[in-house]
């Protein structure tokens, strides 16, 4: 059962991206967004707590001894180490329903793992070695930002001279989304620990 803590994190990410910066204040239209978006993204949550473990098991690195986490996430996301792989793609990003991305350094594994959790997850299937997933690009402009900045090829002034926007900016850009993944984790957290009456 999901709680109502979820519900109003659910609510709380779709106001502060899609309703503040794409202009949908028609209230139809939020509410058919609201539901197609919500619903996904709390199935998923719902299967990941029922302990399907066999998706986490499937995106894991095929030995486990030569592997450790770096660090480890709400629902079944998590940061792995290969120690065995080339040294571009050292540190693996692993989630349900995810093709894996790999870095050869962890910052840039863990900024995709706060864009993960701003976005409530995305599908990385398909998009291309150059494209970007829709949940991405609709989840705003910072958003968008940082997740141009897991790119090997781009830097931080590339993306302030594609936003043309200064690094500074990139760089507020970059912790508004880690801040937000951050509260949304914690909410994540809290929500998942038993209450006691």
């Amino acid at each position: 059962m999901l709680s109502v803590i979820g519900v109003v994190l659910e609510m709380y990410c779709m106001n502060r991206r899609w309703i503040a910066q794409s202009n949908l204040y028609d209230l139809t239209s939020y509410a058919r967004l609201y539901t197609t978006h919500s619903s996904s993204f709390f199935e998923r949550a719902q299967r990941i707590a029922e302990g399907n473990a066999s998706m986490h098991a499937e995106n894991t690195p095929a030995s486990s001894e030569r592997s450790a986490v770096h660090r480890s996430y709400p629902l079944a996301v998590s940061i792995v180490v290969d120690s065995e792989a080339p040294a571009a793609d050292r540190y693996q990003f692993v989630a349900p329903d995810h093709v894996g991305r790999a870095w050869p350094t962890a910052s840039p594994a863990e900024l995709y793992a706060d864009v993960y959790f701003d976005t409530n997850g995305f599908v990385e299937a398909e998009t291309g070695s150059r494209g970007v997933p829709p949940e991405v690009i609709q989840a705003g402009r910072d958003t968008l930002a940082a997740y141009l900045l897991t790119h090997d090829a781009l830097d931080r002034n590339w993306v302030a001279s594609y936003f043309g926007k200064s690094p500074a900016v990139i760089d507020r850009y970059v912790e508004a989304v880690q801040q937000r993944a951050e509260e949304i984790r914690t909410q994540i957290e809290t929500r998942d620990q038993p209450q006691t009456e």
